[in-house]
């Protein structure tokens, strides 16, 4: 990597230290720009130019934990695929895999991109479309797979199964997030249970 790449590169790692660091400690909407370019010994203008908006600055330390989460959903895909485990059990570890995303990590960055997604606000989708985006082609995948190798009844629609699962995984996540007393636990058995009675009865036998 030439020199100029590899101190932007360190630039932008400062920034997001400097930037986490402060909404650990102040809370996302007390970190201000101006504090957080100090902290990370940057002039305002540098910080303006690696990201305009706080926005930005969520979404890039939200992007890690995403990229990972993709990289864990093919790897149960992989297993599936590979004939290693069941479609019940690949969609149990799907459903922990999009749960933990957010249990995981901050969860008042989480609670923010959801109110703003609420209020439409711009980054906010884009964060939210990257998760669905690779969370859905999953489901679309799998559920596919499962009836081309005869897990899955000819009677069940692959696409529209892998749509309705997809559903209730968003239902829950937002559940987890926006209710700040709902445990872990609890938003994942409602989910198990609501998988298993959506595709049960389209399981061979």
């Amino acid at each position: 990597m030439p020199l100029r790449e590899e101190k932007k590169q360190q630039t932008r790692r400062d920034i997001l230290t400097a930037a986490r660091d402060l909404i650990e400690h102040h809370g996302y909407r007390d970190a201000k720009m101006r504090d957080i370019a100090a902290a990370a010994r940057l002039s305002y203008q540098t910080l303006y130019n690696y990201f305009p908006t706080k926005a930005l600055i969520l979404q890039a330390l939200l992007l890690e934990d995403i990229d990972q989460a993709a990289e864990q959903f093919k790897a149960v895909l992989s297993h599936f695929v590979a004939g290693e485990i069941k479609l019940l059990d690949a969609l149990e570890a799907l459903n922990r895999i999009g749960v933990d995303l957010v249990a995981s990590g901050d969860r008042e960055l989480w609670h923010i991109v959801m109110t703003d997604l609420l209020a439409e606000q711009r980054e906010a989708t884009h964060i939210w479309h990257l998760i669905n985006r690779s969370g859905h082609e999953t489901l679309a995948t799998l559920t596919d797979q499962a009836q081309q190798r005869g897990e899955l009844s000819l009677r069940a629609d692959p696409a529209v199964l892998a749509d309705t699962l997809f559903v209730l995984s968003d239902h829950a996540t937002m559940r987890y997030v926006m209710a700040p007393g709902t445990a872990k636990a609890a938003i994942l058995e409602d989910l198990q249970a609501q998988t298993l009675l959506l595709v049960a009865p389209y399981l061979k036998q």
